[in-house]
């Protein structure tokens, strides 16, 4: 009985995503298993870019902030 039972969990596990990701392992395909399109890739890809391009604006607002806090302490103190 437990064998049968076991022949039907190896069966499941077969046909499951699971079990073909494990087999294209074994086979030495490693498929994308993220399933992006070159669309998403790109999306990314110029996404990427935005997030950069703030991260420097950004920055240089910092900088120009600390800039400003810099002479408005001057003035004061000295």
């Amino acid at each position: 009985m437990s064998s049968i039972f076991f022949l039907i969990i190896v069966i499941v596990l077969i046909k499951s995503p699971l079990g073909r990701a494990m087999a294209d392992r074994l086979a030495g395909r490693v498929p994308d298993s993220r399933g992006l399109s070159d669309e998403d890739i790109d999306l990314i890809h110029r996404l990427e870019d935005r997030v950069m391009d703030l991260e420097e604006r950004l920055e240089y607002t910092e900088r120009l902030v600390q800039q400003q806090k810099e002479r408005e302490r001057l003035k004061a103190g000295g």
